[in-house]
């Protein structure tokens, strides 16, 4: 909606014949702030660029997207950390965290494959993890020792578990 915001106060009521290079180059800079981050300039920018290229396909407006800023292309969201804050986060982290940190830091699993991981994916034989990909393909991957203590723990603690039930 930024786009077509900006779009529609520099440009007012005029019809898509009517626009200027001068008008797009306008509200492209409305939606260069430098109040914005990176990757939400580049996305409204790109979203004002497909709006003139309708505009030009569908209504027989000038071919204005080229005047639009071009951002380059916007990194992948990748999060360093040395080993020492990975070690202060763990030393603070409950047993979840933990685990969770290890998984995303040591195997480079996603986050969000991370979360759903639970010891019924450990295989504690073969010390390895086999789990469903964001991709939805299958996944095994050797664990670190630090992760096969939590699984092995977590292990441990259950079979406790059905022991006291059975009493």
């Amino acid at each position: 909606t930024a786009a077509y915001k900006a779009l529609i106060s520099v440009a007012g009521s005029l019809t898509p014949h009517q626009l200027q290079p001068s008008h797009v180059i306008e509200a492209s800079a409305i939606l260069d702030s430098p109040r914005h981050a990176p990757t939400t300039r580049a996305a409204q920018c790109g979203t004002l660029r497909n709006i003139l290229r309708w505009l030009w396909e569908e209504h027989g407006a000038q071919k204005l997207d080229r005047h639009v800023k071009t951002h380059p292309a916007i990194r992948p969201r990748n999060v360093k950390a040395t080993r020492a804050e990975i070690d202060l986060l763990l030393s603070a982290a409950s047993p979840t965290i933990h685990l969770w940190i290890l998984l995303c830091s040591d195997l480079a699993i996603r986050s969000g494959t991370a979360v759903r991981i639970s010891p019924e994916h450990y295989d504690p034989e073969r010390h390895e993890l086999t789990f469903t990909s964001k991709k939805g393909s299958k996944v095994s991957l050797p664990v670190t020792a630090a992760i096969t203590a939590i699984f092995d723990a977590c292990n441990r603690s259950e079979e406790h578990t059905s022991e006291l039930q059975s009493l």
